[in-house]
């Protein structure tokens, strides 16, 4: 009787070990928020470091003085990969200006951005850092 019921436990617990094995090769992962600027000189090193670490599909948008429409470029190319996503992190945004508006509208209209990069409604720092963000 004893050794039916350990014959049991041991059924049981390697039918739960591969079956979660054969989930965990089914997972991926997906990186909801990257970022890349002008000190990138290759793109390509994006999907590259993407292979290294696993990540099947990457949100990326750019910061600093690079240029969105190369991002937009790249995920065109990498439709499978790379969600290119409108930049939203700027100081027009940040202040509410018309401007950024009339320019995420326009791009919006274009078709041809998948998603929104970070979009930071209100921040309050602590301390002496950075500045407040309340964006309407």
């Amino acid at each position: 009787m004893k050794h039916k019921f350990l014959y049991l436990i041991v059924a049981a617990i390697s039918l739960v070990i591969f079956s979660a094995k054969g989930n965990a090769e089914e997972l991926y992962f997906i990186d909801a928020h990257s970022s890349v600027g002008e000190d990138v000189a290759n793109l390509a090193i994006v999907i590259q470091r993407m292979d290294e670490n696993g990540v099947h599909r990457t949100i990326l948008v750019a910061r600093g003085k690079r240029e969105s429409r190369s991002i937009l470029k790249f995920g065109e190319a990498n439709p499978e990969r790379i969600i290119h996503a409108i930049r939203t992190h700027t100081g027009t945004y940040q202040r509410n200006e018309p401007k950024f508006f009339k320019k995420l509208r326009k791009r919006s209209a274009s078709g041809r951005w998948r998603a929104l990069g970070e979009v930071v409604m209100y921040r309050e720092w602590k301390g002496t850092e950075g500045a407040k963000i309340e964006v309407y």
